[in-house]
């Protein structure tokens, strides 16, 4: 049976900035699946802890995701080099 969770595309590692990141382990091309992993919903307010996403449309529901989903790099300028697409059922 296929495993729920493949991150083998990348690794993480302590950052340039005093933080770990995810790296690319080998070349990954644009619109590649980079990595595939599961979540669980939590019961907490996601607005009080950084370290989860929002799981369902009305984002009101929050999830912690497998692998190395919360090392990825944002940019609040629309800069960003991954893109996450969430599938809520």
């Amino acid at each position: 049976e296929k495993s729920l969770i493949d991150c083998s595309k990348v690794y993480v590692k302590n950052d340039d900035h005093g933080g770990a990141g995810a790296f690319a382990a080998v070349p990954i091309k644009a619109g590649e699946v980079v990595e595939r992993g599961i979540a669980r919903r939590l019961p907490l307010d996601g607005n009080d802890c950084v370290y989860v996403f929002t799981w369902s449309e009305d984002r009101k529901v929050w999830a912690m995701a497998s692998g190395c989903a919360v090392f990825y790099n944002t940019d609040l300028h629309g800069n960003e080099n991954v893109k996450m697409n969430r599938y809520f059922d």
